[in-house]
């Protein structure tokens, strides 16, 4: 298990690694403890690459919006939210894509679902874990811990039983 404490300085660069091209499936899960939410978007995960028409996929937390789970393609955002996190406690937060829908879990219950089948192209940027950017830009200012990326679509039933075996 990897634990990462952080204060807005930074985050963990994984490298040029889960690009989930077209619709292939993926989960992003962890347990996120807030300390404070402002209005800049800090990210739990993110893969971004606007070099070109934006390519993005990402978890991210914001003071209006609360906890988002996002995917760009082609320059065109669907994103998926849950407004009410609390600060000063752990929640378990699992992003789900199944080729067609986006799913957002808190707390083992479904959040919100939105229908995005896209084709998403390569992105040729790093991977990062508890920031947006490679320098630091969009830090988490909490803790993030029991970080897992599946390369599938978990179902809810799969997502109720980590938030339960964990809690």
């Amino acid at each position: 298990s990897l634990a990462l404490q952080q204060n807005k300085t930074g985050g963990i660069n994984a490298g040029d690694i889960f690009d989930f091209i077209g619709t292939s499936p993926f989960t992003l899960e962890m347990w996120i403890y807030l300390n404070r939410l402002d209005a800049e978007y800090r990210f739990l995960f993110h893969k971004n690459d606007e070099s070109g028409a934006r390519q993005n996929y990402g978890i991210y937390v914001q003071s209006q919006r609360g906890i988002g789970f996002e995917r760009y393609v082609d320059d065109l955002a669907e994103s998926v939210g849950f407004r009410s996190p609390s600060l000063g406690k752990w929640h378990h937060v699992a992003g789900v894509y199944t080729g067609t829908t986006l799913l957002l879990y808190v707390d083992g219950e479904l959040a919100e679902a939105a229908t995005d089948a896209r084709q998403a192209k390569d992105k040729a940027r790093p991977f990062m874990l508890g920031c947006g950017y490679p320098d630091g830009e969009g830090a988490l200012d909490g803790i993030i811990d029991e970080i897992a990326v599946y390369e599938k679509a978990l179902g809810s039933e799969r997502i109720r039983a980590h938030f339960e075996a964990a809690k």
